[in-house]
């Protein structure tokens, strides 16, 4: 399963619920922008951390495709 990753309260338990409650790989897929908060960053590093069945990739949007 894929799942696209902010960081957010949404998707944090969204990406807890399938790996934890449902015992499911999880593909986890962030983009990061310029915008992303501090908490989004902390949240995601934290859910690295605790949650050892899910897959996390993270792209880098260019300063070019965001003009």
């Amino acid at each position: 399963m894929a799942v696209f990753y902010t960081g957010g309260k949404d998707s944090t338990y969204l990406l807890y619920y399938l790996s934890k409650q449902l015992n499911l790989r999880v593909l986890a897929l962030t983009w990061e922008i310029p915008y992303m908060s501090d908490s989004s960053r902390k949240s995601i590093e934290g859910a690295k951390r605790m949650l050892d069945n899910v897959e996390f990739i993270t792209r880098k949007v260019s300063n070019n495709d965001l003009r």
